[in-house]
């Protein structure tokens, strides 16, 4: 049996790392703040707001009378193997630590990326982009997954002016707007002059 994990490799070793092979003990917040014995990068840590959504969602019911972190810890201990989207020289030392950790072959399938789009850019976007020199526009695209909240929304875009340089953000209305105009900071478009058009993700 192999389990398979969308997660990144370095996410799952500090996290994982502490312990996914405990069956019976919830995870605090202050073991998930220090990297596990062994981790192979000092500098990476999981945030104190992080640690407390980690903690709550591996402590939360997932099933009948078990914990999420419980129920994670059979399918790695009870598995062959454990299968991850990326590579060797992506994330090769945390794979590494966690084959050992494990006690598990790693299978490495990835990373899986879509082939290059073979369609011609918008002439009105082209037009732009000529504009500007080459690395000097900002790219901004957080896919179909995330969804922001109002005030995160307008961080984004205040951050985004905040930088000075011209950028190009495709980005969908968020949580209880249904435009994405409604959404900007009172001004915002008179203010940069944007435009704002409706684009297939």
């Amino acid at each position: 049996m192999v389990w398979s994990w969308v997660c990144c490799s370095w996410f799952v070793a500090v996290s994982g790392g502490h312990g996914f092979c405990r069956l019976s003990c919830e995870w605090t917040e202050e073991e998930l703040m220090k990297p596990p014995p062994g981790f192979p990068c000092s500098s990476i840590r999981l945030y104190p707001f992080e640690c407390r959504g980690m903690a709550a969602a591996f402590n939360s019911e997932y099933g009948k009378g078990m914990l999420l972190a419980q129920r994670l810890s059979i399918a790695f201990t009870a598995s062959d193997a454990i299968a991850f989207n990326t590579c060797v020289e992506m994330e090769g030392p945390y794979c590494d630590f966690l084959e050992k950790a494990f006690g598990k072959p790693l299978i490495l399938a990835g990373p899986v990326l879509p082939d290059p789009p073979t369609i011609a850019l918008e002439e009105r976007w082209a037009s732009w982009l000529e504009g500007f020199k080459p690395k000097t526009v900002i790219y901004c695209s957080l896919g179909s997954e995330i969804g922001l909240k109002k005030y995160q929304f307008q961080e984004l875009v205040l951050g985004l002016e905040l930088t000075g340089l011209p950028f190009l953000a495709a980005l969908k209305p968020p949580v209880g707007a249904t435009t994405v105009e409604e959404a900007l900071p009172q001004g915002f478009e008179e203010k940069l002059g944007l435009q704002v058009q409706p684009t297939d993700e």
